[in-house]
């Protein structure tokens, strides 16, 4: 699906996310648990990121979202190209990927209640079924890494 990286939020999209992979040296992925308070799917877990609000660019969204969420600094951003759309109880969604580099030490704010550096291979344990379409995506954008292959699939 080739799609502009930076989608502006006055298209056909009512809502546009941003989610940073974000990879250590261990080459795993991290991954954050959504607070038991939250309305929308509380306890699941999720790649970082977040609303790009109006007026935004996705490099901002990401460096706001990892700043309040993780009190993380990105350092880099690379975009994967890789865009999941989706329709919303108001209208389409979509979801943009990015590979991330950040700096500092992970403090979580009330938006989650946990953080994982997880390895690939075990992704499915912690990502939630209900969101199988995401993850056809989200498996794209690694590929792309060259982290992870298409016979290495999370989806049975």
């Amino acid at each position: 699906m080739k799609k502009s990286i930076d989608i502006p939020v006055k298209s056909h999209f009512q809502r546009i996310n941003v989610a940073g992979l974000l990879i250590n040296e261990s080459k795993q992925l991290l991954l954050c648990r959504r607070s038991q308070n939250k309305k929308f799917k509380p306890g699941i877990w999720h790649i970082p990121g977040g609303k790009q609000e109006n007026g935004e660019t996705a490099e901002v969204a990401l460096t706001r979202e990892f700043k309040e969420e993780l009190d993380l600094d990105i350092t880099s951003i690379q975009p994967l190209n890789v865009v999941f759309e989706y329709a919303g109880s108001d209208g389409m969604h979509c979801t943009q990927f990015y590979l991330v580099t950040a700096r500092g030490s992970i403090s979580l704010d009330f938006e989650n209640d946990a953080y994982a550096f997880v390895d690939l291979g075990n992704l499915s344990d912690y990502l939630d079924e209900s969101l199988a379409a995401s993850k056809e995506a989200f498996e794209k954008a690694l590929i792309k890494l060259n982290l992870f292959s298409d016979r290495d699939r999370m989806i049975k």
